[in-house]
């Protein structure tokens, strides 16, 4: 990873000897003649392109990101958490253009089993880094690694949030989605504790059938792209509609987007 950090920033500075395009011409002609093995050149492609890369093209933008409200009871950001399936979240106050800090799971976790009282999101908070939405990957992965983080929260020109960058996500923009144990089994849909399954809109059609033994019989390859098939336009929070028989509910959208939605399996 040292070596990578290197690279990157070598390569980000205007003054490099060696120009990121005249590297990747050498770096096509070496995969094509097979000096390197395809998913190697695949992966040092990757590392010439972010070195030129800003945040904002790699950022989680605003909208897709969950958060919580400082004065949040501690059962609310429990409850979020195991919602989202994340380890951190980002606090704000009144809304989340004013972000005051970074929650982490395992804060929480030091209370296991011990009365919460009226403990609040605010009393857990660490810090929150920013950084500017036009700082390049490879500046971001430095400035993690030397501050020993892996959240940052992106911002504009005007010091407005826009966005969250974490460092894993930097670096399956280079080597590719990486996933544990925990993330392979519960990526795409979680139990919920009433019996219903968080889905996310982007879980694969054939993952979906295979989960709830259903054959949806449609051409998309997603979710989603069977609901937005189905109802022919995209739903609102909290609007209820049928999918290959099972009671749908709107969990998650935009105006322009389905995040996710609330599968009631069929009772047998």
């Amino acid at each position: 990873m040292k070596k990578l950090l290197r690279l990157l920033k070598e390569l980000s500075r205007p003054s490099a000897e060696v120009s990121p395009q005249s590297i990747g011409r050498l770096l096509t002609q070496a995969v094509t003649q097979g000096r390197i093995p395809p998913d190697a050149g695949h992966m040092m492609g990757r590392i010439l392109a972010l070195s030129d890369t800003p945040l904002f093209e790699v950022m989680i933008p605003k909208a897709q990101v969950t958060g919580v409200q400082a004065s949040d009871k501690l059962s609310r950001v429990v409850e979020t958490f195991l919602r989202t399936g994340h380890s951190r979240l980002p606090v704000y106050q009144d809304s989340f253009d004013n972000i005051v800090g970074i929650i982490h799971i395992k804060e929480l976790l030091r209370l296991w089993g011990r009365p919460a009282r009226n403990l609040r999101a605010v009393e857990f908070i660490r810090l929150p880094i920013f950084f500017p939405q036009t700082m390049k990957v490879a500046q971001a992965l430095s400035e993690f690694r030397r501050r020993r983080i892996s959240v940052g929260i992106v911002i504009d020109e005007y010091g407005i949030p826009s966005g969250l960058v974490t460092a894993e996500d930097l670096v399956e923009e280079i080597v590719g989605e990486m996933s544990d144990e925990l993330d392979r089994e519960f990526r795409h849909h979680r139990l919920l504790a009433d019996g219903s399954y968080l889905v996310e809109a982007s879980m694969p059609l054939e993952k979906f059938s295979e989960v709830f033994g259903c054959q949806p019989g449609s051409r998309s390859h997603s979710v989603g792209g069977l609901v937005l098939e189905a109802l022919q336009r995209i739903p609102g929070e909290g609007e209820r509609f049928q999918l290959c028989g099972l009671e749908c509910e709107v969990a998650e959208s935009t105006s322009s987007r389905l995040l996710k939605i609330k599968v009631h399996p069929a009772r047998r």
